[in-house]
């Protein structure tokens, strides 16, 4: 696996996590706005289709900024990240579901 993809990611976590995942696709298209995507990459290229390195910069921003350093280097680990992310995923549907995190 050499990135987080629809097929062996992002679609489970959309299945099980529908609210979390709205807010997921909500915030990735609010930073390709902000970063100017269409001028970085072409039109067609989404988040999911690039390298895990790019992705792990990206996921750090929404994950609150943690760096994934060990001895002074990054630690580009996909399966700690996919864990992550996970977290990520079921805290954040769970505090929808329960009504303490809006959606809008």
């Amino acid at each position: 696996m050499n990135n987080l993809n629809k097929q062996n990611f992002f679609n489970e976590m959309g299945d099980r996590y529908p609210f979390a995942h709205h807010l997921f696709l909500l915030w990735i298209d609010e930073f390709k706005n902000k970063i100017g995507w269409k001028s970085i990459f072409n039109e067609q290229t989404k988040f999911h289709d690039l390298p895990f390195e790019l992705q792990f910069g990206i996921l750090c921003r929404l994950l609150g900024g943690k760096t994934h350093k060990e001895n002074g280097e990054f630690k580009f680990d996909i399966n700690e990240m996919r864990g992550e992310l996970t977290t990520f995923y079921v805290k954040t549907n769970a505090a929808i579901e329960a009504g303490k995190l809006d959606t809008q």
